[in-house]
C-alpha cells in the first residue's frame, strides 16, 4: 500500500548531513516565525495538559532547509510506535505542513 505521505524516518544511526551532503558543516541555525499553536497531528490546541514536542521535516534543496513543527505527546507516541498509526500522524502532518500560509 502506498503511503499518504512522502515523509521519511532517518535510518538508525544516519544523520541528516549523511543523507543529505548540503547538511554537512552547518552549525548554526536561524528560526523564523512562530510556533504552531495546534498539533500538526491531530490539530487540538496546546495546553499546559497537552504539551507541544518539536518534529523536525528537511527540505531536500541546494542549501539547507529545516522546518520545524510541533505535536502533541500523544500524536508522537503514534510517530514512535509505527504502523498504520504512524503513517496516519505524518500523513496529517504533511498536510498541515502544506496548508501553512494558506490561512485566510
Amino acid at each position: 500500500m502506498k503511503p499518504a505521505h512522502n515523509l521519511i524516518a532517518l535510518p538508525n544511526g544516519m544523520s541528516i548531513a549523511d543523507l543529505l551532503p548540503a547538511f554537512r558543516g552547518v552549525k548554526y541555525e536561524v528560526r523564523i516565525g512562530t510556533p504552531n499553536r495546534e498539533c500538526a497531528g491531530c490539530g487540538k490546541p496546546f495546553t499546559s495538559a497537552r504539551k507541544r514536542h518539536e518534529m523536525r521535516l528537511y527540505e531536500v534543496t541546494d542549501f539547507p532547509l529545516v522546518f520545524s513543527l510541533y505535536v502533541c505527546r500523544h500524536c508522537r507516541d503514534l510517530c514512535r510506535r509505527g504502523g498504520d498509526a504512524r503513517e496516519g500522524i505524518l500523513a496529517a502532518v504533511q498536510s498541515t505542513f502544506a496548508g501553512w500560509g494558506n490561512e485566510r
